[in-house]
């Protein structure tokens, strides 16, 4: 790691190898920025600028920014920092970054990373309608990369938690279709639609709660299913809906059962297990769940899971399914 000499001693607090190597005007500018020369390196750095390019350009800016930061002009640091998160939103700072650098990524982060989650959902959904499933998995899972570092950048709005859910969710339906397919069926048989669970009940009572929060516009609704080599039109902008939508068609339960494995204690017949919510896309499966009031961690776990394996009836608006957010009172029968 490499650090300044003397008492302003700031880390440079980024998880990158440094690209220095193939950049000679780079390598001059850091070992400047090193003796704590920072008028000296920021020029070099200002020089050198249009000559670097790729991970050497990434690596360029992210010097400027200490050097900017170490000579007390924030203002500038922090235009830096926006265009540090804006050509590389997924970098990672070390562990011990300095604390004026991390406060400026973390602003920067909560500015640009909603954008940029939507833009590699959208990219991800579209793999996804195209079944390109490989790379569609890759894409989600960046999504959620992207999502972590957010949430730990500070308070996530509801309209990027709904997205990181269903991307979630899709992630996790892209991974168990590039499982099935590396081990097919033998000859004969039929693949299963689920891993079935060693025990389950019977289906949880559920109930809408008084009151369930209106999703603003987040998510891309795959297109109808089509016959196969048919065209798939192209990914359009799309609510997910909930029960404030008069003119929306709810999703109508098709298997909700609660599964409980052998040996976990079962809890009385009407028990609160906690509120749900969940997310069903247009084919009618559970691609987000979580517990929005939680009874215990123990029945959380059992239920988020159990929902994951949920199938509907889509939700519809004006005859075409649509994604739908649920929230439901689970009680144990």
């Amino acid at each position: 790691m490499r650090r300044t000499l003397g008492a302003a001693v700031l880390v440079t607090g980024l998880a990158w190898a440094s690209a220095a190597g193939a950049q000679p005007a780079l390598d001059t500018a850091i070992a400047l920025y090193e003796k704590a020369a920072f008028a000296d390196a920021l020029a070099a750095l200002e020089a050198a600028r249009p000559s670097l390019s790729g991970d050497a350009a990434v690596v360029g800016l992210r010097y400027r920014v200490l050097c900017l930061l170490a000579l007390d002009r924030p203002a500038e640091a922090r235009a830096g920092v926006v265009a540090l998160v804006e050509g590389r939103p997924a970098f990672r700072l070390d562990d011990d970054a300095a604390p004026r650098l991390r406060q400026l990524v973390d602003e920067a982060r909560r500015t640009v990373l909603p954008g940029a989650i939507r833009t590699a959902y959208e990219a991800a959904r579209a793999d996804w309608d195209a079944r390109r499933v490989a790379q569609a998995g890759r894409g989600f899972a960046y999504v959620s990369e992207l999502g972590e570092l957010l949430k730990q950048a500070g308070q996530v709005d509801r309209a990027t938690m709904d997205l990181l859910m269903v991307a979630d969710g899709f992630a996790r339906l892209a991974a168990a279709e590039i499982a099935a397919a590396a081990t097919p069926p033998a000859s004969g048989a039929v693949p299963p639609t689920a891993a079935a669970p060693e025990a389950v009940s019977a289906p949880a009572t559920t109930t809408e709660p008084a009151t369930a929060t209106p999703s603003p516009a987040v998510a891309t609704p795959s297109p109808a299913v089509a016959s196969p080599g048919a065209a798939r039109p192209a990914p359009t902008v799309a609510e997910i809906y909930d029960a404030d939508d008069a003119d929306v068609t709810p999703p109508a339960a098709l298997d909700t059962a609660i599964a409980w494995r052998r040996g976990t204690p079962r809890p009385p017949a009407g028990t609160r297990l906690g509120d749900l919510e969940v997310i069903v896309d247009e084919r009618g499966r559970v691609i987000g769940a979580q517990m929005v009031n939680s009874v215990s961690a123990f029945y959380d776990a059992i239920v988020v899971e159990s929902a994951r394996r949920w199938r509907y009836r889509p939700a519809t608006r004006a005859g075409q399914p649509v994604l739908y957010r649920r929230v439901m009172v689970i009680r144990a029968e």
